[in-house]
């Protein structure tokens, strides 16, 4: 047995694991940082990875959007040098589309309803005003309810429930409030740019109607914060930079390790013993960040609850094209027809040039099956999806195809799935351990993307004098 004494452990390699890392290693601890991380390596899906012919592909769309938290995003952008960097500002902060009514609309990621006609326009506006008396602040048991009190029955009803139902594979009364932020349905396209800057004097149509193309959205409007991005391709090499630099400021990482055992003393976490080639036992002097699975603390505790979390077939489908894909300047968009089960496809040279040296153009295709389906059939449904899509003109635009081995570990934003996390991650404050901080998405509503979850990390250790 190998044992260590820790200032602090975190559990889980993560990206955000990796910055609180780094912003603990800054202050003096009589002891080091140890990160204990399940898999040969650190930063989660943040990591790069390569295809069979050595290819180098993110796992899916991955960007650095700004905290506006000084100490995290300088800690963040130190790790390269300033010119190094790629700052997507401005309405280019993030350019994304959907194929949406047998159409990929590249001037807004937002359902466009114009070409619907004028009696569906018309039951659509009456459909915006059936609840402006109403507030976001009411509780809602599922996102069907969300939906209506946002934008009315019409709307919701014919517009996206079938987007919902296409993309989760249930409808929107069995999923969680959560589901209406984590792709573009809180907006709707209906009108032209010159009526939208008049109607967007309203704060309660502000927060329904999208200003019809994106890339001239009014100064007023756009967000300061920027997305981020290394100008070489590949975001796989800032983590191995953050990774150099923590284990020179003294960091250990313990790979290939699970925790097993918590043991504690007057609510306190004393001792963490760890499975790995040999056993480990780490002895905590201050704190422990959580950032991994929530069930597997509950069970390192000795208590369990049941997880009601599904994952399905999803894939990442990594693709060379050799000229551009018809996508225009968007970095990515997700699929809102049923025609297809492909949940979204990222052209990764939109928002960093480098990525298309050689004129080989990388593009990654997430393919959420609604059945189980050999690697085989994911690759070529994908293909022959982007060409009824019109993504690509031929097969042979493609040099190499390839379905990544590892898996898409997004869960169906189900309500009995959040609820299972929640009451998960509520057992676990209930026991009122006093240095146990425990973050990552979906612990905490509105606590989602990375951003969200830094910043949450960040006050929670703020609050226990960690930082």
């Amino acid at each position: 047995m190998t044992l260590n004494k820790a200032s602090y452990v975190i559990v889980g390699g993560g990206l955000p694991s990796l910055l609180f890392a780094r912003l603990l290693a800054v202050k003096k601890h009589d002891f080091p940082i140890h990160i204990i991380e399940s898999s040969n390596q650190a930063g989660g899906l943040f990591k790069s990875i390569r295809n069979s012919n050595g290819d180098l592909f993110d796992q899916g769309m991955h960007i650095y959007y700004e905290t506006e938290i000084p100490e995290i995003d300088q800690s963040f952008l130190e790790t390269l040098p300033a010119n190094e960097w790629n700052y997507l500002v401005g309405n280019r902060k993030d350019i994304a589309g959907i194929y949406f009514n047998g159409k990929l609309q590249l001037h807004s990621p937002y359902p466009d309803l114009r070409p619907y006609s004028m009696d569906e326009r018309s039951n659509f506006l009456n459909s915006l005003f059936e609840s402006a008396g109403e507030t976001d602040q009411n509780e809602h048991v599922n996102v069907s309810e969300l939906l209506i009190s946002h934008f009315g029955k019409a709307i919701s009803n014919t517009v996206f429930e079938p987007i919902l139902e296409k993309i989760y594979g249930i409808s929107g009364k069995e999923l969680d409030p959560i589901a209406f932020r984590l792709t573009a349905i809180n907006r709707v396209v209906l009108f032209n740019e010159s009526t939208v800057q008049d109607l967007m004097k309203s704060e309660y149509l502000r927060k329904r109607i999208a200003y019809p193309q994106q890339l001239f959205l009014p100064d007023i409007r756009v967000s300061r914060s920027r997305g981020i991005y290394p100008k070489k391709f590949g975001f796989g090499s800032v983590i191995e930079r953050i990774v150099d630099g923590l284990i020179d400021s003294g960091v250990i990482i313990h790979y290939n390790t699970r925790v097993d055992k918590i043991h504690q003393e007057k609510n306190r976490i004393k001792t963490i013993s760890c499975k790995s080639e040999e056993e480990v036992q780490i002895d905590v002097e201050e704190g422990v960040l959580w950032t991994a699975d929530v069930f597997s603390l509950l069970k390192s505790v000795n208590e369990s609850t049941n997880s009601k979390i599904k994952i399905g077939q999803k894939r990442y489908i990594n693709i060379i094209l050799n000229s551009k894909p018809k996508m225009g300047e968007l970095y990515y968009f997700y699929n809102f027809d049923k025609s297809s089960d492909i949940f979204r496809v990222t052209n990764y040279s939109a928002y960093c040039p480098s990525a298309s040296e050689q004129n080989r153009f990388p593009i990654c295709v997430e393919y959420w099956s609604k059945g189980q389906l050999s690697d085989e059939e994911i690759r070529d449904r994908s293909i022959n999806d982007l060409l009824d899509m019109g993504i690509i003109t031929s097969h042979e635009t493609i040099s190499v195809a390839d379905v990544s081995p590892v898996p898409i570990l997004f869960p169906t934003p189900s309500v009995e799935a959040v609820t299972s996390i929640r009451e998960a991650s509520e057992l676990i404050e209930s026991k009122q351990i006093k240095n146990l901080t425990l973050i990552g998405p979906l612990i905490r509503k509105e606590v989602f993307f990375l951003h969200e979850i830094l910043k949450d990390g960040y006050r929670l250790m703020k609050d226990k004098g960690w930082l």
